[in-house]
């Protein structure tokens, strides 16, 4: 990790030492309400309203909203920290720190909240020099904590027939290798070599197979504090699903169910019942779906993946620095992906309508039936026939949603889904594939009225 710009380490350490002016003694709202605390101690008291508080610890309060109302630390069996007022200025000075581009990659704002309020602390109790800065404080326990660590998150509903890679993450799976392995490794460092031991052991692992074992994952590897990582790898994950899920099947069909995601998160609906024709019922447990929920990954899959250039579209939406176009074209991807999760045809064409408002509008006062249908039609076809067809399509599909969104009707009609759902797909391909002489909306725009005006 980078050290800090001289200019700005000062400025850091300077807005310390003025924070430190803002440190209270604070009474224990669970013991006093709405009491005065005194005390010999230099640190003058502060008063939290108790009425507010929802759940109290060493480290501050939290009220009912789950919103910190403070941050504290013990010390000599009393309670100091920054409350209110003091508070919102403390965490304005951690957002500060933790927005600084030698920080923001590899330590969270907890991370540094908590490395700031031991700071507090250790020049509260005298146990540090006085000139000794926060930056540097800072900069130190990262140093022992900022690590490079592999990660793995595992994927419900996927199943790889070899490893392949989105961007810069690894698709594999736990072998059972794997797993061997880790019995392997966990006997060698036990130091007790009884049978019993050993059972315990191998049962332990054994548990962790039947839950993992051939289960699907997404790896990277981040050099990031701990916990930092660990949220970092979440949020690339999520992303990878979006695009795994943009190219599944799922895609081309909305009768076909997608139910990729992080392990944990994915819910696959299934009936349960009790039927009883005497006093012992028959209890049934299946799945709601009369389909597969998984998706098999085969060869096919990976030549369409070459063929419509999914690591491109990856490295685009994993930029943290995007033109206006390419961050437009990655909110309607999201929203796309977002919909085919869905299971309701009307919420599916709400969502595409919106990705495919966020593309092919300027703005709010433009013309859906007119702006929207045209640029639509000329960027996913090529026959003036098959245009014609997705005008006509995109009227039906805002009539649907017209009925849906103003009264309620839920109106299916899945030739029209199924033909809104190819037309945006392309139309996000197609954008993707502008990427490299298109910028922004208004050159996309341009591009399309010069096919649009022959």
């Amino acid at each position: 990790m980078k050290p800090l710009h001289p200019e700005a380490s000062l400025a850091i350490d300077k807005r310390a030492k003025d924070l430190l002016s803002h440190l209270r003694l604070v009474p224990n709202t669970t013991h006093h309400r709405n009491a005065q605390e005194t005390s010999a101690d230099h640190i003058p008291s502060s008063q939290i309203d108790a009425d507010s508080v929802l759940d109290i610890s060493f480290t501050g309060h939290v009220n009912g909203f789950g919103e910190r109302l403070s941050r504290c630390f013990m010390s000599a069996g009393k309670v100091y920290g920054f409350v209110a007022e003091d508070y919102q200025e403390f965490a304005r000075f951690i957002s500060t720190i933790a927005k600084r581009r030698e920080f923001r990659s590899a330590l969270s704002y907890e991370y540094i909240e908590i490395a700031v309020i031991d700071w507090v602390k250790c020049q509260y109790e005298d146990t540090v020099k006085s000139d000794y800065g926060l930056s540097g404080f800072i900069y130190e326990r990262a140093q022992q904590d900022v690590k490079e660590f592999r990660i793995a998150v595992p994927i419900d509903n996927l199943v790889i027939t070899r490893p392949f890679h989105v961007a810069d993450t690894t698709i594999s799976f736990f072998s059972r290798d794997f797993f061997d392995g880790m019995i392997e490794r966990a006997l060698a460092r036990s130091t007790d070599n009884s049978d019993l031991n050993e059972l315990r052991i191998e049962e332990g692992l054994e548990k962790l197979r039947q839950k993992y074992q051939g289960k699907a994952y997404c790896e990277l590897v981040l050099t990031a504090e701990h916990d930092h990582a660990v949220q970092q790898a979440k949020e690339v994950v999520d992303l990878v699903v979006s695009i795994l899920r943009f190219y599944s099947p799922a895609w081309a069909d909305p009768l076909i169910p997608s139910y990729l995601g992080t392990m944990g998160h994915v819910l696959v609906p299934t009936d349960h019942s009790f039927v009883f024709e005497s006093d012992e019922p028959t209890i049934t447990e299946q799945l709601s779906e009369n389909r597969t929920t998984r998706w098999c990954v085969i060869e096919e899959d990976f030549f369409s993946f070459n063929e419509f250039r999914m690591n491109d579209v990856a490295r685009t939406l994993f930029k943290s620095k995007k033109n206006e176009l390419e961050s437009i074209v990655a909110v309607s991807f999201q929203l796309f992906s977002k919909a085919l999760a869905m299971k309701s045809a009307a919420d599916k064409t709400v969502f595409f309508l919106v990705a495919l408002e966020n593309l092919l509008l300027a703005n709010e006062q433009e013309s859906i039936g007119v702006n929207l249908s045209q640029r639509l039609a000329f960027l996913t076809e090529k026959t003036v026939n098959d245009r014609k067809k997705v005008v006509a399509m995109v009227s039906r599909a805002y009539k649907i949603r017209s009925k849906y969104l103003h009264h309620g009707r839920l109106e299916e009609d899945l030739d029209t889904l199924r033909g809104l759902q190819r037309s945006t797909w392309i139309a996000i391909l197609n954008t993707f594939g502008l990427l490299p002489i298109i910028s922004t909306k208004a050159e996309l725009y341009t591009h399309l009225e010069k096919q649009i005006l022959g």
